[in-house]
């Protein structure tokens, strides 16, 4: 399909959008036909069920509202989808959402690994309903946080798209991911679960829940788990382990104390943050495409990471009898990273294949205070109507050393086997500190049976600090978000919605003179409709939006060390649109589906983000031919990406630029599971079954995983 600008010019307009509602109506329809004689819904978990969506969500309000009935696009991944897809990091589950893309440098435990959504980087956290800042680590990302948490603590993940004017307000117009973790239950019930795959890799996973008195007034719960092996790349050895233990006390039958406790600890050992370029050449000879095959290691043999974190968490909350409810939230993070690396060829490689490698260190230690008091209930005004309004702060404080002098050491890249010296390396020390205080309040006002306006505003004071070589800042401002959206019924089971949302978000980047950049501002548009049936087991949603924003950070030059900085002067307009089914079609067959489109402009016209795909679909569905059986199957495709490679990024040479993209490709995986008996399954894994070779990042010679296999066998009690 050609990406002409005109083709999505008008995807607001009245014609477009009563074809994506036709689109809805048809996926809804056959399943809402008939919604008698329905088999009973195993609950698996305390707020996902046993389906892929879920019925309502506060992720977006702050209050719980039908999704339906949520004037933004909106998706829940459940434990249940989770499990049966056999995602183990919170990374790889993410990426499995509609419209996210994975974008990976370097190996998948020690690169950057970076989630867009609409385009944009996902720098929005929520995490119990907390935000979490985003701050220390290389560039800003945070690639090792989320690739360390692994997806089994979770009872379900919210993905709210575009601004996250309400929830956080700070932040790209891509999507806020708001984390569920699995809480205590009222019921006894546990679980153990081992599993072994390709590349020497093991599983284990241990979960116990239920009440710790004979009253249920106490209920705990522990979660444990060791992940080793799996690293595709050759020499890498990777691990992982999760502490999660929770507890829920009722001093009253109206109050609920909880306290839960978090521990990471991750490792790497021969694994790159980068990699090689994806060509070699000099004008004399000619550039050619580099090819050592897709497990080829840029790190050297001694390239070691380790990544220890802890989280507190605790909450009160009350509920009165007149439908009010009052929470306080307040969670402690403290994180440790320390990165040695090497990367091979990442500066250009000689005809020859001559190179250096470039060898540093990343090391943060931040320690996060993350503070929220909100109140949320209806009141009464001809009609009940809702609403929330609170308090948070965050405090953000890292003393750390934020990068290092780059030591070059000759090599060549097409022999290059792992086997260097570690060169001294003189480190450079600085400091990250950020604070972030907002008042905020929504309300969705019941107009009618059938239509809903939602409206709300979010002030912000934020205040960094900011030193490294070349920073030496004190940055401060405040900002008032609006948010306006609507929602209407057409029937009991397909509404119409749109809504308008701010965007403000305040930047690291710096000028040449060490300055820091203006926040960047603007707004998101977007109109759709959502269907929801067999009390609300399938959702479907289609939208088309638009998007502007300006004060947008572009590289103005390169420092002495080939660090970056920037200017604010140019701007972006994105469109596109998004259709997506999720849920349960008929009993036994669950899916999940999308077809995302975006296309982003600058100030130049030309087109913005090359390396995110503007055509993405993909499509995870699994059935249960009897009570034994489960097979399913997920599709995952994505359109051409392309962009100037980072040691060269004003090439106009046709080879290089050739080398630097990757085709339309799609990957395939197939799953099935067998259950002998009710309380013991077996299951296996099988992804990317027709080998298919794609860089998982168009300018970085990084591929995604080859064909490999898991195998899975589970006990419940």
């Amino acid at each position: 399909m050609r990406n002409h600008p005109n083709t999505i010019a008008a995807t607001l307009n009245t014609g477009i959008s009563m074809r994506i509602f036709s689109i809805l109506g048809v996926l809804a329809a056959p399943a809402c036909v008939a919604q008698t004689d329905l088999a009973p819904i195993t609950v698996y978990s305390n707020h996902g069920s046993d389906s892929y969506t879920a019925a309502s969500s506060d992720a977006a309000t702050g209050y719980d509202l039908p999704l339906r009935h949520i004037p933004q696009s909106i998706s829940t991944i459940t434990a249940r989808r989770i499990a049966d897809q056999g995602t183990t990091s919170l990374t790889d589950t993410l990426n499995q959402s509609p419209d996210i893309s994975l974008q990976r440098w370097g190996s998948a435990n020690s690169g950057f690994n970076f989630l867009t959504a609409r385009g944009y980087t996902i720098n929005q956290l929520q995490l119990d309903g907390n935000t979490i800042l985003n701050g220390g680590g290389p560039l800003g990302n945070r690639g090792p946080e989320l690739n360390h948490m692994d997806s089994a603590l979770y009872d379900s993940i919210d993905i709210v798209r575009g601004s996250p004017t309400l929830t956080s307000a700070i932040g790209d117009p891509g999507a806020t991911v708001q984390l569920n973790r699995k809480r205590p239950t009222a019921d006894r019930r546990g679980s153990i679960a081992a599993a072994a795959g390709s590349w020497h890799h093991t599983r284990l996973v241990a979960d116990n829940s239920g009440p710790l008195t004979s009253s249920g007034n106490l209920r705990g719960r522990a979660i444990v788990i060791h992940d080793q092996g799996g690293e595709w790349q050759e020499r890498a050895r990777a691990k992982r382990q999760t502490l999660y233990a929770a507890l829920d006390y009722d001093p009253g039958p109206q109050t609920t104390l909880s306290l839960d406790v978090q521990l990471d600890h991750a490792a790497t050992h021969g694994s790159s943050m980068y990699s090689f370029d994806n060509y070699y050449g000099d004008p004399v000879n000619g550039y050619h495409p580099f090819r050592r095959g897709v497990r080829a290691n840029a790190a050297p043999n001694w390239a070691n990471s380790r990544y220890n974190g802890g989280q507190i968490h605790s909450r009160l909350e009350h509920r009165f009898t007149n439908d009010w409810r009052l929470r306080a939230d307040y969670t402690y993070h403290k994180h440790h990273y320390d990165q040695h690396y090497g990367v091979v060829g990442t500066y250009g490689i000689a005809a020859d294949g001559s190179t250096a490698l470039v060898a540093g260190r990343w090391k943060y230690r931040p320690g996060q205070h993350a503070l929220d008091l909100r109140a949320d209930g209806t009141y009464t005004i001809g009609r009940a109507h809702d609403l929330v309004f609170g308090f948070s702060h965050n405090r953000y404080d890292d003393s750390h050393i934020p990068d290092s002098y780059r030591a070059l050491v000759p090599t060549n890249a097409f022999t290059f086997d792992g086997d260097i010296a570690q060169p001294p390396l003189a480190y450079l020390d600085g400091r990250d500190n950020k604070r972030l205080s907002s008042l905020y309040a929504a309300t969705t006002v019941h107009l009618s049976d059938s239509v809903r306006l939602t409206a709300g505003a979010r002030y912000n004071r934020w205040q960094t600090k900011q030193r490294t070589a070349y920073i030496d800042s004190d940055y401060r401002k405040q900002h008032l978000n609006p948010y306006l959206g609507a929602t209407y019924d057409l029937n009991d089971h397909l509404s119409l919605y749109t809504a308008y949302s701010s965007i403000y978000k305040p930047q690291d980047n710096a000028r040449a003179d060490g300055s820091i950049l203006a926040p960047e501002s603007g707004n998101t548009l977007e109109a759709g409709s959502k269907g929801s049936c067999q009390d609300d087991r399938l959702q479907a949603n289609a939208v088309a939006y638009t998007m502007r924003k300006k004060h947008v950070a572009t590289i103005a030059g390169l420092r002495p060390d080939s660090t970056p900085y920037y200017n604010d002067n140019d701007s972006h307009k994105a469109r596109g649109f998004e259709l997506a089914l999720s849920g349960e079609i008929r009993p036994g067959w669950r899916i999940s589906t999308a077809y995302t489109y975006n296309h982003i402009r600058s100030t130049d016209g030309k087109k913005a983000k090359p390396a995110v795909p503007a055509h993405q679909y993909k499509l995870f569905t699994t059935y249960d031919p009897g009570d034994r059986w489960t097979i399913g199957a997920n599709l995952n495709w994505q359109s051409k990406t392309h962009d100037t490679p980072y040691s060269n990024p004003t090439t106009t040479n046709p080879a290089i630029l050739a080398a630097n993209s990757q085709k339309a490709y799609a990957t395939l995986d197939l799953m099935a599971a067998y259950r002998p008996q009710k309380n013991l399954q077996i299951g296996i894994h099988a992804n990317n079954i027709t080998n298919t070779a794609y860089k998982t990042t168009p300018n970085i010679y990084s591929y995604g995983a080859p064909r490999n296999i898991m195998a899975t066998i589970r006990y419940d009690y």
